[in-house]
């Protein structure tokens, strides 16, 4: 049976006994009082909100009752109706004469009524809605913010008078308290009208924002739990605040007032509540239990000083004797854990060389021969993986120079030295630009000059017999890519696609960019491969250098890929005979200075 070490035991044993005869008592009393201080401060700050609400809700009462009074007027205002009217159903200049006045006459609105900060009228099956705002005098319904608006009137408010929150439409002004009522229109039965009079920002903050406590802040809902106004920015949305609940106990409460504490994730708040039975509405003030500590502490200075003591007393004691046995061996256990879990460090070094201190320089020795192991595995791989890159690009070279030189010897048989001399010349161009002064990534638009020049070889080679068309779409601007991963697919194309055709081969190139891939594609309409030969190549594609017969350009450019970009990417090779050949790979989009992997 396993036993418990000794300097175990002592780092067990001493904080229990110093903790039963000190520390438990001590807190006890403190925990105490403390709860008893707390509910003396949470009682006071409920009184105090309760009657900030009370008093907020008496000045909102008067608000929206002048609110209420005004937009009954609007009805009765033969300008405006004739108005509307004719924006409705008039021709172009009509609807463009009655939306300038309409402008007008609603700013005039505004002027006479200093409670608003701007009127909306919505129509229905209308394009626009028209508005007082000086910047936006009508807003479109089709997109942005006044299709939400009018979206929202149309599932939610058509036909009714009420009081609403509209946020995060405008940005000079965040959040309106708007009153929604319909506006008939005796010429056309049936057309559904409504006027949205906004309440001003400045004015309703000040009215609700009355709570004074830090952190703290008021919602206003209505009694099914939709939220109408709130003091904090998060809030404005317009959910059932009753869907959570924590607050059900708000709405199930009928009492004029009450208050009651709740948790919000890691903090506690005081929710107190006051409901206006004149308007409907349910206002409710959430404070922080932590706003209202600094008031608790300053009572708290002198018991938490006795119980500070009392605590650090039973600490020092135990302090002394674990330091120099019992945290050294845990510091060392716990830094061979993180380094099962394969992240090596060194542990903490020990001044005193006893036998603990010896345990610690080893283990850390043995950590500096682990990791400079490491090291060399990790830089000696980066360096294969080069090597086998570079091999393989050398084979690409000495390939494709036998190719153009087979061509140029094929036409040099055919005429005279002029066009083979064009021809060296487009050659010599070629190679001076794939050298790029030995660099293994090129940008993109290198490698497209690269393959235009090889197409302009070919085409001067096969002349009438090869027509070819080259799509580059994207931006490449600062993207780099293996040189030598597109040329010799457009290569075998040709020779292998299209030498034994009869009539003229075509030759499609595209190279485009998809969001953060390169797609490149060859396609070509020659002999094509059958089913068994495609499988052939396939395999060969797949298996290890010096394996396989022939093909070695595919699995070289195949190869290249996997080495450089992952697992993840390789070429796609789809044909049919006498039908052509399609081959296609993707890349991911490699900026320049960027790491591959």
């Amino acid at each position: 049976m396993k036993t418990m070490r000794w300097y175990n035991r002592i780092s067990v044993r001493v904080p229990t006994i110093m903790a039963l005869c000190i520390i438990l008592p001590v807190s006890f009393l403190w925990y105490s009082y403390y709860q008893n201080l707390v509910s003396h401060v949470l009682e006071n700050a409920a009184d105090s909100v309760a009657n900030s609400l009370y008093i907020s809700s008496i000045h909102m009462e008067y608000m929206m009752e002048e609110v209420d009074k005004f937009s009954k007027t609007l009805p009765k205002d033969e300008e405006l109706v004739a108005l509307l009217e004719n924006y409705m159903m008039g021709d172009d200049q009509l609807r463009e004469v009655a939306r300038s006045k309409l402008s007008l006459l609603l700013n005039q609105y505004i002027s006479e009524n200093r409670l608003l900060s701007s009127i909306f009228i919505v129509m229905e099956d209308s394009t626009g809605m028209l508005t007082s705002l000086t910047d936006q005098k009508e807003i479109s319904v089709l997109e942005g913010e006044g299709r939400e608006i009018y979206q929202r009137y149309m599932e939610k408010y058509r036909n009714r008078t009420q009081w609403t929150s509209l946020s995060g439409y405008f940005s000079s002004e965040p959040t309106m308290l708007s009153y929604i009522r319909p506006l008939p229109l005796p010429t056309m039965a049936g057309q559904n009208c409504a006027v949205f009079c906004n309440v001003s920002l400045e004015y309703w903050t000040d009215l609700i924002d009355t709570v004074g406590f830090e952190e703290s802040f008021i919602v206003l809902q209505d009694y099914d739990g939709t939220l109408k106004l709130s003091t904090r920015p998060d809030w404005y949305q317009e959910f059932s605040v009753e869907e959570q609940q924590e607050y059900e106990r708000v709405f199930d409460n009928q009492d004029t007032y009450g208050s009651f504490r709740i948790g919000s994730g890691n903090r506690e708040n005081l929710v107190i509540f006051y409901n206006s039975l004149a308007v409907g509405w349910k206002y409710m003030g959430i404070v922080p239990v932590s706003s209202l500590s600094s008031s608790v502490w300053k009572e708290m200075h002198y018991i938490t000083g006795i119980a500070l003591v009392g605590i650090l007393a039973a600490f020092l004691g135990t302090f002394f004797m674990k330091k120099s046995v019992f945290h050294p061996i845990s510091d060392l256990m716990d830094t061979m854990q993180r380094s099962e879990g394969g992240h090596l460090q060194l542990a903490k070094e020990r001044s005193q060389k006893d036998e603990i201190g010896y345990l610690i320089d080893r283990y850390n020795h043995m950590v500096r021969e682990l990791t400079h192991l490491i090291d060399e595995v990790y830089v000696q791989n980066i360096l294969r993986k080069q090597a086998q890159i570079k091999s393989l690009q050398s084979q690409m070279d000495e390939h494709f120079l036998y190719n153009i030189l087979n061509g140029i010897y094929c036409e040099a048989c055919r005429e005279n030295a002029e066009t083979s001399a064009d021809m060296l010349l487009v050659v010599s161009k070629y190679f001076r630009m794939s050298l790029a002064s030995g660099r293994d990534q090129v940008f993109v638009s290198e490698v497209i000059t690269l393959m235009q020049y090889y197409i302009i070889i070919q085409e001067m080679r096969y002349r009438d017999k090869l027509q070819c068309d080259f799509q580059v779409s994207g931006d490449f601007s600062h993207a780099v890519v293996l040189k030598y991963l597109f040329q010799p697919i457009v290569e075998n194309a040709i020779v292998h696609g299209c030498e034994n055709k009869e009539g003229v081969c075509h030759i499609s190139i595209i190279l485009e960019r998809r969001e953060e891939l390169l797609y490149f594609e060859v396609r070509d309409d020659g002999q094509g491969m059958t089913e068994e030969f495609l499988e052939k190549l396939l395999r060969n594609m797949t298996a290890t250098p010096g394996e396989g017969g022939g093909n070695y350009a595919l699995r070289n450019i195949s190869e290249q890929i996997r080495l450089t970009y992952g697992e993840a990417y390789t070429v796609s090779i789809e044909s049919r005979a006498d039908q052509g050949t399609v081959v296609s790979f993707h890349l991911p989009i490699v900026e320049e200075g960027e790491d591959n992997a």
